[in-house]
């Protein structure tokens, strides 16, 4: 049952026991609750759904090295982006494939023990 119905059927209610008016404040309690529910439910989804995006100044920033830098790694690795205008941007999705195109393998040098 979707929300309009629901408060169809409270509505429904109120009517038949409009005489008593604890009654009816109680409903209409009810049906704010379910309101201030629905709306925080839209809200919550609304904020999943916003993107974060990051200007390449941000980017290096938030990686520790220059602008520079992030040009070359992008133009090297045809990393996607985004353009606003004239000005590059990136996405989340964009910026996690910048960092997996910065990834270095680590190489573990073997330690030699002396031998006494």
């Amino acid at each position: 049952m979707d929300a309009r119905e629901e408060i169809q059927n409270l509505r429904r209610e109120v009517i038949e026991h409009r005489t008593n008016a604890e009654y009816f404040c109680a409903r209409t309690l009810m049906v704010l609750d379910l309101a201030d529910e629905r709306v925080r439910h839209a809200e919550a989804e609304a904020a999943e759904r916003r993107l974060n995006i990051r200007t390449e100044e941000e980017v290096a920033q938030q990686l520790g090295c220059s602008v520079d830098t992030v040009k070359r790694v992008r133009q090297k690795h045809g990393i996607p982006h985004t353009l606003a205008g004239i000005r590059i941007r990136y996405t989340d999705e964009q910026f996690r494939a910048l960092l997996k195109a910065m990834e270095k393998p680590v190489q573990l040098k073997a330690v030699k023990s002396k031998a006494s």
